[in-house]
């Protein structure tokens, strides 16, 4: 085992050490229930772990495959694993939705939409969050491809296809504010590549615009994925990709103000904060952040440490903020973990880069990656705790 592997492992430990002894002693202010939002309203089931663990070990067992693959098949074995990982931790998890956990307008919408599809067959919410975690990692992968190029995108695929942050995409529908989020930054990066013809180039500037409108209407932290547009180009000196990019906004939001949409209302509803309970927000930000730290395992760590490494930057930084944002817009009594934990796939792409720029490629370590797909099913099952305990 490499020594820098040795050392995530041992920054994993600790980590989840904190995270637990936090919690142990915040009993008090009644946080690990309800501030952590693993409740919902759950009807736990283990059945689907085995399946998830089965998808597990075939990925696992098909990394180093993955790197011969041509890039069409590599993409369709991705969305096929991911799709499959996410709908089996949904499966676990089965919350009830009520179309008012989001607070956006399309959020709600879609939660409504998956309140009666599960009326009519209780699999099939899950179904649609594993296929929206599978879009959501094609996109990455492209956009990892297009700034980073496609070994490390490719390296880095067992960890996205495995990543925790699917244990949580079942609360509410942030699946989908995901899946926008990562539209954006796939869009940006290609639109800003060198040599495309300019119908292609502001073509795709234009569709970036009109997606961080969508994904804003179905999540407000989906806005942070405006943040990686504009460094994207700003990166690549791509100026008029930013005014492209900002028509396609407008326009969108003009067409919506036409329809009757209020966009100054609906944003502040989705922005609204409950602080009814002052010391449990407080507490809850806290465990939240040493928790999806913990949760995120070896391979979140990892990537950190080769951040220096990587031209992907922007996608973290667009993970990031989304993160600082939904946690800072989610309602206290909906808990903040599932609100920053959906954005541990941006917060990776970083772990197949080199150890410094311009460096040799390596990782991640699929000891690392286990791990932290071990994470993810803990995590997933770790609500059948809270809910006895509830």
């Amino acid at each position: 085992m490499r020594r820098p592997v040795r050392a995530d492992l041992v920054v994993w430990l600790a980590l989840l050490l904190t995270a637990v002894l936090i919690v142990t002693s915040l009993q008090p202010v009644e946080l690990s229930i309800q501030a952590l939002g693993l409740h919902g309203a759950v009807r736990p089931d283990l059945t689907p772990a085995l399946p998830a663990a089965m998808t597990a070990m075939l990925v696992l067992g098909l990394a180093s495959r993955l790197v011969e693959l041509p890039w069409p098949v590599f993409q369709l074995v991705s969305f096929l694993g991911a799709a499959s990982w996410g709908a089996c931790l949904a499966a676990i998890r089965q919350p009830v939705y009520d179309g008012g956990e989001v607070g956006t307008f399309l959020g709600n919408a879609l939660s409504r939409w998956l309140a009666y599809l599960a009326e009519q067959a209780a699999w099939a919410p899950s179904i649609l969050v594993g296929v929206g975690a599978g879009a959501a990692v094609i996109l990455l992968n492209a956009a990892v491809q297009s700034l980073s190029g496609g070994v490390q995108a490719r390296r880095l695929a067992p960890a996205l296809i495995l990543s925790p942050g699917a244990a949580v995409l079942a609360d509410g529908v942030q699946v989908g504010t995901l899946v926008a989020m990562c539209g954006v930054l796939a869009v940006s990066a290609m639109s800003s590549e060198r040599g495309r013809g300019l119908l292609w180039s502001t073509g795709f500037a234009l569709l970036s615009g009109i997606l961080l409108f969508g994904g804003a209407l179905t999540g407000f932290a989906c806005t942070a994925a405006g943040v990686g547009m504009l460094s994207i180009y700003f990166l690549r000196r791509r100026s008029l990709m930013i005014v492209v990019a900002a028509a396609g906004l407008l326009a969108s939001l003009l067409a919506a103000a036409a329809l009757g949409w209020s966009w100054p209302e609906h944003f502040g509803e989705a922005s609204a904060l409950t602080l009814a309970d002052p010391a449990g927000l407080a507490a809850s930000v806290v465990v939240a952040a040493v928790l999806v730290a913990a949760t995120g395992g070896p391979t979140h760590r990892e990537s950190w440490r080769k951040l220096r490494g990587t031209p992907a930057w922007p996608v973290m930084l667009s993970g990031l903020v989304a993160a600082f944002i939904a946690v800072l817009t989610r309602p206290a009594t909906l808990g903040v973990v599932p609100a920053a934990a959906v954005w541990l796939p941006l917060l990776t792409v970083a772990a197949s880069a080199p150890p410094r720029a311009a460096g040799t490629p390596e990782g991640p370590a699929l000891l690392g990656v286990s791990v932290s797909a071990g994470c993810g099913l803990a995590m997933a099952s770790l609500g059948i705790l809270w809910s006895e305990l509830g």
